[in-house]
């Protein structure tokens, strides 16, 4: 009591920082009363808001065993988890699947969940939150310049390797997380801007810097509540930009992704600085993900050297055929089964397939999801459910092609970018991820170029994968491990 009434008298004293606190209650109490009322939906763990902060706990140290728990827990219905700022639904069985991929983008919207994770509207502006013709573009134009994009690319893979893994015949250590985001990074700036310009190492840096700054500064700005954001962003590092002008100067006719957004903005988005950042986008969304499957992919393959062998005579023998095409790249079975397996065992996060609503909906069984709320899938436990795969926790880097004899039952059916209630790291239905067409061929080219020019091995020798790194819910492959390599030997 002796100290409530020091608090009052405290406040009666200092006028100004009394009715700071009670309009920053205020606030605080609005912001509360915009969250969606989620009472109806059971809650894994704690209902009381004091101990649910043990939970929160739970899922930054171990978010996988946390989420496993709610899926065995609660079979075909959804549960919620807590988060810092606010409630997490998890939908948990393909009956939700397979309903949520038919209900259109503006009631359950995948790219709002993205654009409120990486708090775009507040780091990019709203512009960015609500124009996405760039995703057009990737789903459009990109996907369908795959076949004449590839000859570009491999001739940059090529010069590429040359200059960040330049190894002779001695073994050599090298981080595979540097090696390969600098070489994803040239190959989709190839795309994105030319071959006169994608090796100008100011753009490569601001390529690379990129992403781990919008991923830095959205986790900083989500630890605070909506009121506070657009203060919290003025005092972080600015979003970095390239300087471009020279390459709209020289870019002719030449027909890239940089051309494309400047035909398709309209007058507000076409400056300097709104086509720059529109590259970053989509430079980032290939970098990140094609970096973290590639380097998943050689932690498994130089654990597993068996594998080596015969993924090197099918790349082989489908470049024979068809040469460094979309067709050969197709006749990949092998390696893209060894892809596949280490995205089925290395999702990026525990939950994917997010969606955020935009208008109460009503799910056939009954579930009602009010406007705002966040929903996920809980994909890692349906990639390590017994009842999906036989040996679900054991890696078999051709597992989707055993069995299989045709080559249609190897091909597109099976393919890492089709996509099945039981296999979701791209989403799933009319809401995945629509540049995954294009980095499923840049990483297919990237690895087979490798696995052909080099010999590779684990630093220290021995069989045992570096383990992954998680931070909460996300998982990433060891950022501290080094492979070896060397040119190949006969």
């Amino acid at each position: 009591m002796a100290v409530l009434n020091w608090i009052v008298r405290s406040l009666d004293d200092h006028p100004f920082i009394a009715t700071l606190l009670c309009a920053l209650l205020c606030l605080y109490a609005y912001n509360e009363s915009k969250k969606p009322d989620l009472r109806h939906i059971p809650i894994l763990g704690h209902s009381n808001t004091v101990l649910s902060f043990l939970d929160i706990y739970k899922y930054r140290t171990n978010a996988t065993a946390y989420v496993q728990q709610g899926y065995e827990q609660f079979k075909d219905s959804a549960f919620r988890i807590p988060n810092f700022r606010r409630w997490v639904v998890f939908l948990n069985g393909s009956k939700y699947l397979e309903e949520l991929r038919k209900v259109p983008e503006e009631v359950l919207s995948s790219r709002a969940v993205v654009i409120e994770a990486l708090q775009a509207g507040i780091i990019l502006g709203p512009n960015f939150a609500e124009n996405h013709y760039h995703m057009a573009i990737i789903r459009n134009q990109m996907t369908r310049k795959i076949p004449e994009f590839l000859t570009e690319i491999f001739d940059e893979v090529g010069k590429s390797f040359k200059k960040y893994l330049p190894v002779k015949q001695e073994w050599t250590p090298y981080n595979p997380n540097d090696v390969i985001v600098h070489i994803v990074s040239r190959s989709v700036n190839r795309i994105c801007v030319g071959a006169d310009h994608c090796r100008d190492e100011d753009l490569v840096e601001a390529s690379l810097v990129a992403s781990p700054h919008l991923n830095i500064s959205s986790i900083i700005i989500s630890l605070f509540p909506e009121f506070l954001q657009p203060c919290v962003i003025v005092h972080l590092i600015s979003f970095p930009h390239i300087h471009i002008r020279s390459i709209f100067i020289d870019i002719h006719c030449q027909v890239d992704a940089l051309t494309w957004l400047m035909d398709e903005a309209d007058a507000s988005e076409q400056s300097n600085e709104n086509l720059a950042l529109r590259l970053l986008l989509i430079n980032n969304g290939a970098l990140s993900t094609t970096t973290l499957i590639s380097v998943h992919f050689l932690y498994h393959l130089a654990s597993e050297l068996h594998y080596l062998p015969l993924l090197r005579q099918e790349i082989a023998d489908a470049v024979a055929d068809e040469g460094w095409s979309k067709k050969g790249l197709d006749k990949m079975h092998r390696l893209d089964s060894f892809i596949k397996e280490t995205m089925r065992m290395h999702s990026i996060s525990v939950g994917l397939v997010g969606h955020k609503a935009l208008q109460d909906y009503t799910f056939a069984d009954g579930t009602f999801i009010p406007k705002g709320t966040i929903i996920l899938t809980p994909a890692n436990s349906i990639h390590y459910d017994e009842s999906n795969y036989t040996d679900a926790h054991e890696f078999k880097g051709f597992r989707f092609i055993e069995g299989n004899s045709s080559e249609d039952e190897k091909g597109a059916r099976h393919s890492f970018v089709s996509l099945t209630p039981t296999y979701l790291p791209f989403g799933y239905g009319n809401h995945a991820c629509p540049g995954r067409f294009f980095a499923a061929a840049m990483m297919k080219l990237i690895l087979a170029h490798l696995l052909v020019h080099y010999d590779l091995m684990l630093e220290g020798g021995g069989d045992k994968r570096p383990e992954d790194f998680f931070l909460g819910g996300l998982r990433m492959p060891n950022k501290n491990a080094r492979l070896l390599f060397r040119q190949r030997q006969p």
